[in-house]
């Protein structure tokens, strides 16, 4: 019997808001990765006909991925409660590194898939990088380096709706 992906609900964070009542661009993108990662489970089961190998693979990448939404989610409200503090950029950027190596073992002979691996697996590490940019700049009191790298956190989320897209339609066809 194969395995089939299981439905999951999208955490709603608390609006995080700057002292002048806008929401902060890092926290509306973090938050935007935390979206989207939950997402992926969706389809890609529903659209594998009967009980492929390929289906096989998907599920388990996908539940790679749904397993560490929730660490990274954690992760994301510190950075929401505390962003000014660059201790909670680092503890974002290592729980999203582990994320990426727990989804690095999960092993898939099918090229696309790995290909689409690989490309996660990118996705996340940039956005380690970009964290702990943030966090170095804040200790810097960099300002003009906390804009760069909060302007690369601003990518994150549409990065991620893209390769989630990606992910579910390859999974889904």
């Amino acid at each position: 019997m194969c395995e089939m992906g299981r439905n999951a609900e999208t955490a709603i964070l608390p609006e995080s808001r700057t002292r002048r009542g806008r929401k902060s661009a890092i926290v509306r993108s973090l938050a935007a990765l935390v979206y989207a990662i939950p997402v992926v489970v969706l389809f890609a089961a529903f659209g594998a006909s009967g009980c492929s190998k390929k289906a096989g693979e998907c599920n388990r990448f996908i539940s790679a991925i749904n397993n560490n939404s929730d660490a990274i989610k954690a992760a994301t409200d510190r950075v929401a409660s505390a962003r000014e503090n660059p201790s909670v950029y680092e503890e974002f950027a290592t729980t999203v590194e582990a994320a990426a190596d727990a989804i690095k073992k999960v092993e898939t002979k099918n090229e696309e898939l790995q290909k689409l691996a690989l490309e996660y697996d990118e996705f996340l590490r940039h956005a380690a990088k970009s964290s702990r940019e943030v966090g170095q700049a804040i200790i810097d009191r960099n300002k003009p380096g906390v804009v760069k790298a909060q302007g690369e956190i601003s990518k994150i989320g549409p990065r991620e709706a893209a390769l989630v897209e990606k992910i579910n339609n390859y999974c889904a066809e």
